[in-house]
């Protein structure tokens, strides 16, 4: 090998090991604006805001009032929906069991209210709360 070369490798070879020793824990960054439930709901507000959360995926317009109907109600004799043709496969009972909308839908919906509620329940008695705001939201989940 001549010398240039030689010379080379061992500036490439330096600049490597150097440059891998020069990382630090500065580079390890946390993203503030990532939402995980670490860290959520232990503030008077948090909860307040989940509580909405609860509600507000109730207020979806096709779960549990179009769809959640029709599941419900047009799969007995006493009710037929025509107003819509993508009603006509339930209140025929003939839908597949792999219909998104029929089997999958609903329950995906229901599933992330209850979800949002054992959050919930699971954080009021952690948090610190006045007097009030612990019962106003103890009762808005008692049945």
């Amino acid at each position: 090998m001549n010398k240039m070369k030689k010379i080379s490798i061992i500036i490439a070879a330096a600049s490597l090991v150097l440059g891998m020793a020069s990382c630090n824990k500065q580079l390890d960054v946390t993203n503030p604006n990532n939402q995980t439930t670490y860290d959520f709901g232990y503030t008077e507000e948090e909860l307040n805001e989940a509580v909405i959360a609860c509600y507000n995926r109730i207020r979806l317009e096709g779960t549990f009032a179009r769809v959640g109907y029709t599941m419900d109600a047009t799969r007995g004799d006493e009710v037929w929906n025509s107003s819509q043709q993508w009603y006509l496969g339930y209140d025929n009972l003939n839908i597949s069991s792999t219909d998104e909308i029929g089997n999958q839908w609903i329950w995906r919906d229901c599933y992330h209210v209850v979800n949002r509620c054992n959050l919930v329940l699971d954080r009021v008695d952690q948090a610190e709360l006045s007097q009030d705001s612990y019962d106003k939201i103890n009762n808005t989940f008692t049945i």
